[in-house]
């Protein structure tokens, strides 16, 4: 099995279309979805990676400041929201963990803190990565709670962009 990270772009948002029916049981134009894909990679403050298995995505994650638009509201106006999927026949491999140390290796470039809305049977998995449950944040109607983590600038760096080397390569190949 071959696998390998890559950055989540904004010619690739359909990724996000992709993998969000996995999290939520709402049509993509729902109004309470929509946030969450709808032109993703446009700001500044998107930022996302995916894993390919095989030469085909297997999951993501990704982070939005949804301000005002998410499920569970806002945890402030500076915290981004975090968004992780893997397709249930890649499931059990320990992509979510590749894929959520390098997103939080991200992440941390740009933010102190992130959150992350989570139904109660996958809090544990999270936990890990040392996110804990607000004290005042109680089970939504949706079924959900909001567990939030402090970020640190990391000492290892962000994800090599193969994208960028593969265009170098095709314009110019002798150059590298």
């Amino acid at each position: 099995m071959q696998t390998e990270l890559y950055y989540l772009r904004s010619f690739e948002q359909e990724i996000t279309k992709e993998l969000l029916p996995l999290l939520f049981d709402m049509p993509l134009n729902d109004p309470l979805i929509e946030p969450y894909h709808t032109f993703y990679g446009i700001y500044r403050t998107d930022v996302g990676v995916y894993i390919m298995v095989d030469h085909k995505v297997a999951g993501g994650a990704w982070i939005r400041l949804l301000k005002n638009k998410s499920i569970m509201g806002n945890y402030d106006e500076t915290t981004p929201e975090l968004v992780l999927a893997i397709k249930p026949a890649y499931r059990g491999l320990k992509l979510a963990m590749q894929i959520m140390n390098q997103l939080l290796i991200e992440a941390a470039q740009n933010f102190s803190a992130l959150y992350v809305c989570v139904k109660p049977q996958q809090s544990d998995f999270f936990v890990k990565f040392g996110f804990e449950f607000l004290p005042e944040d109680t089970l939504t109607v949706l079924g959900y709670r909001r567990m939030h983590k402090k970020l640190q600038k990391p000492l290892s760096t962000p994800l090599k962009d193969h994208w960028f080397e593969q265009t170098q390569k095709w314009r110019n190949p002798n150059a590298m």
